[in-house]
Formats: C-alpha cells, sequence, structure tokens
C-alpha cells in the first residue's frame, strides 16, 4: 500500500515539479530581470532536489530485504503485501490440533458401548470381559478401516492403536482392519463417514460432539458412557464418537500435548502487544486444557466451531472490534476459509496440509511457533523503515529547496550530491533488516578457533596416524559420517 500511495504521488510530483522549474526560470527571465541566470541556476537545483528517487526506493527496498530475512528464518511470505498487512496485525487466531499441538494423538482408551457389548456377545458364550474385548477390538478395527483416508491427526492415532491391537494376541477381531471402505466422505466440522465392508451397507460414522448431538447418540448413551466421556473431557482429553444412523457403538479417547514453542510464542506476542485467541472444533474442555498449558486465558477459547464458525469469528475480528487486523494461523483443510478471510493466513509448513499452504500467504517452514512472532517483528521493523525512509527523503528535500530560494548558498553539485547521499541512505538503511534478523550462529568465532586448534594439536601429536584416519574417511565416509552425528557448524 505504501509503495501504491508513493507511485501515485509521484504521478503527480513529478509534472508539478518539472512545470515549478519551468516557471521558476522562464518567468524572471521573460519579465527582463537582471537575475536570470541566478533564477535559472535555482530552477535547476529545484528540479535536481525534487527529483522522488529516494521516496521510490523507500518501500521496494525495505520490502525485499524483510521478505529476505524473513525466508532465512524459515518464514515464507508471499509478497510485500503480506509483509506489510502483517504490519496491521493486533490479534492472532490460533487453532489447536496441529498448530498450538504436536497432533501426535495416542489413544488413551477404546470404550464400547453396552448394546455394541450385548451385541457382539451373543455368539460368544464366555464371561463379560472376553464380550467387551470382543466389542473393543471391533470398534477399533472398523474405526480404523473408516479413518484410515483421513488426514486428520486423530485418524492417524486409531489407525496405530488399531494396527497395535491387531499384533496383540489377544484381539478376536483383526480382520475389519484389512476391510475397504466405500463412500468414503468427509463432513465438515463435524467427522468422516462411509460403508466398511466388513460392516455391511450400512453406513458408519465416526466425529465430535456435533456429530453425536445430530445423529441423535447423546440421547441414547448410558450412564457408564456418560461417565467414560466426562472423566476424558474433564482431564482436556478429545472424544471420538462413532456409530451407525440407528446405532451408538461407543467412544474413543485420545489426546496430544502442546508443542514446546507454544508458551514462548504466546508470551513474546502478548509483549508485542498482540492478543492470542484459539478457534478450535474440539471440546471446550481439551480447548482450555491446551489454553492453560501455553499461557492463554479461557475467555480468548472458542471451542467446537465448525470450519464456517471460525471464518466468521476471523472476519469479525474475534467479537473485539479487530475488524481486518486478524492474524489466523493454522494448518488443516477446515482452517483454509478462515486463512483466507484473516488479514494475513500463516499456515504450518511442516505439519500443514496443502490447501492451508495454498491458501495462506506465509508459511512457516518449521513447527517452530516462535517463527509467529519474529514474522510480526520483521514486519512491524520494516513498516517503521519505510516511513522513516520517506520522511528522511522529504525532510533532506525540502531543507535543500528552502536554502536555494532564501539565499544563493546552495549550489548544483550540492543538490546532485544530496540526492545521490540520500538516495544511497535509503538503500543503506532499507537492507538492514537482512542482519538485524540474521540467525546467530551456534558458535562465536573464538569458540570455533579453539576448537580447530585443539583439533590441530591432536592431530600433530598422532603424526602420520591422524592424517591417515582422516584421509581414509575422506574416501569412505560422508562428511557427516566423518563428523559423527554433528552438525556442520560442531565440525
Amino acid at each position: 500500500r505504501a509503495e501504491k500511495i508513493i507511485e501515485q504521488f509521484a504521478m503527480v510530483y513529478t509534472p508539478l515539479v518539472v512545470l515549478a522549474a519551468i516557471l521558476t526560470a522562464a518567468v524572471p527571465c521573460g519579465s527582463g530581470s537582471a537575475e536570470c541566470n541566478e533564477w535559472l541556476h535555482k530552477a535547476l537545483v529545484l528540479l535536481v532536489t525534487a527529483c522522488p528517487c529516494a521516496l521510490v526506493l523507500a518501500t521496494p527496498v525495505s520490502a525485499v530485504s524483510g521478505v529476505a530475512a524473513a525466508a532465512r528464518r524459515g518464514i515464507l511470505i508471499k509478497g510485500s503485501s503480506a509483509l506489510e498487512a502483517m504490519a496491521g496485525v493486533r490479534a492472532v487466531a490460533l487453532d489447536k490440533t496441529g498448530t498450538l499441538t504436536t497432533a501426535r494423538f495416542e489413544v488413551l482408551g477404546c470404550h464400547p458401548s453396552a448394546e455394541l457389548v450385548r451385541v457382539h456377545g451373543r455368539s460368544v458364550n464366555l464371561g463379560p470381559e472376553v464380550r467387551t474385548a470382543f466389542a473393543r477390538s471391533f470398534l477399533l478395527q472398523t474405526m480404523a478401516a473408516l479413518e484410515s483416508r483421513s488426514p486428520h491427526p486423530i485418524a492417524a492415532a486409531i489407525v496405530r492403536a488399531a494396527r497395535d491391537d491387531g499384533a496383540d494376541d489377544h484381539s478376536h477381531n483383526s480382520t475389519a482392519a484389512e476391510a475397504m471402505e466405500a463412500d468414503y466422505e468427509n463432513i465438515p466440522g463435524e467427522g468422516v463417514c462411509g460403508v466398511v465392508s466388513s460392516v455391511g451397507k450400512e453406513r458408519v460414522y465416526a466425529g465430535n460432539r456435533r456429530l453425536a448431538e445430530r445423529l441423535g447418540w447423546l440421547s441414547r448413551m448410558r450412564s457408564a458412557d456418560k461417565a467414560v466421556v466426562q472423566d476424558a473431557e474433564a482431564n482436556g482429553a478429545s472424544v471420538i464418537y462413532a456409530g451407525t444412523d440407528a446405532d451408538f457403538w461407543g467412544t474413543i479417547v485420545a489426546a496430544d500435548e502442546p508443542r514446546e514453542s507454544a508458551g514462548d510464542a504466546v508470551a513474546e506476542l502478548g509483549r508485542l502487544g498482540v492478543v492470542t485467541e484459539i478457534l478450535t472444533g474440539d471440546s471446550a474442555p481439551a480447548a482450555c486444557r491446551v489454553a492453560r498449558l501455553v499461557g492463554i486465558e479461557e475467555s480468548a477459547v472458542h471451542a467446537s466451531l465448525a470450519p464456517g464458525d471460525k471464518l466468521a469469528l476471523v472476519r469479525e475480528g474475534l467479537g473485539c472490534r479487530r475488524e481486518g487486523k486478524v492474524m489466523m494461523l493454522g494448518d488443516g483443510i477446515n482452517d483454509a476459509p478462515a486463512l483466507a478471510a484473516g488479514r494475513v493466513g500463516v499456515a504450518m509448513g511442516v505439519a500443514g496440509s496443502a490447501v492451508a499452504m495454498e491458501t495462506a500467504e506465509v508459511s512457516l517452514m518449521t513447527n517452530d511457533l516462535t517463527m509467529v512472532p519474529l514474522a510480526l517483528r520483521i514486519a512491524f521493523y520494516c513498516r517503521a523503515v519505510i516511513w522513516g525512509n520517506i520522511g528522511f527523503a522529504v525532510v533532506v528535500k525540502i531543507a535543500i529547496v528552502a536554502i536555494s530560494f532564501s539565499s544563493n548558498h546552495a549550489k548544483l553539485w550540492m543538490a546532485i550530491l544530496a540526492d545521490v547521499v540520500t538516495s544511497l541512505l535509503v538503500i543503506l538503511v532499507g537492507l538492514t533488516p537482512l542482519y538485524r534478523f540474521q540467525k546467530k550462529a551456534r558458535h562465536s568465532r573464538a569458540e570455533r578457533k579453539a576448537f580447530f586448534d585443539a583439533y590441530d594439536g591432536d592431530e600433530h601429536e598422532l603424526g602420520g596416524h591422524g592424517h591417515g584416519h582422516g584421509h581414509e574417511h575422506s574416501h569412505h565416509a560422508g562428511a557427516n559420517e566423518c563428523c559423527g552425528n554433528a552438525g556442520t557448524n560442531d565440525c
């Protein structure tokens, strides 16, 4: 936007300056003034001084430097417009699963309903524990067959748990894991459904509480099933409901942990004056548990949201008069609408889906959430540099023109020098983001020198043996093998 403003300004400013210079020389000379040469000199000073080179260079140099500095740190920004938009961010909306958390879910329990145990226990003339084991294995293996095509992290956890259950000697129904599902469908904001061949032609559903409410499962749950859900939610775990249109089969409980960098990122955003809130389709207890662990107030948690709900909250500025100032950070398909609606959309490049990365203006090439406040600091700094350069260039040009017209001390070479020096200073200051946000080396120069001095000393003590050892490795081992497990800087 700043660059467009300068370009539009230059389209009007340049013709006016040329016209003013012509009038400055033509009017006195045309009127027969004895100081015609002096006025011609002033016109030339005005023409040279008013050249908008520094003004035009102020924005693109700083913007390109900011984008390059971010890229060096693993933050890919799609153009200077996205960088400028980040400078206006006042709130960050965070998805929970896969963004704030590791998305490495673990299945904590598989709880078949009493009805499922009764149905699968008809042909088993054994005790209730064995009948429950049959029903639990059936539920887990069938859900794994259904969830095998889902990209959601909880689906991957269910598949892993079913694989482990199928390898267990006590598994009674591993054939369901090999069943192929048909008519698979993703239900936005609710879950998935499909036809599992080992079950029959009836559609099988798996999803969150919103899906359970729509299918009427909650009213069919017995007290034991409700107790399982209440206990899981009290511990902040996620509950997956399973069943068909006619029957409720049971629940699967899973949980994951926040990323190590989540707390530091939230704290850094707070120091920048940016508000953080959580937008998630998960249950409120699970979302509040994560919020407590990373330092976000529970009042800033919006849970059980469909993709459309996230979209509406982002458009409304999270309901706090911050319309157009919200950055959305997400990783999944369900986050894509909100990513597109935010002032800036940021996708988790490693853990994120292709749809999220395509929609977002910024992609993080690592799972380190501290890159988010770093990106904002780069944007804030570049904005300050841009407007500082513009102000500096304007002040210098006004000063030279004022000196020229108020006295005869301003010379043409001074105007040329001022224009060139101003342009060079604008360029140099515009390049400072490259150095200000440069990633610091893991070891200082003194530390690296001490390491190599010690290595050379050991090699001299060993004599030819040290040289032969290194030479052999240079032929028979890769660079990383020769250095052991150390990184390049350690070597």
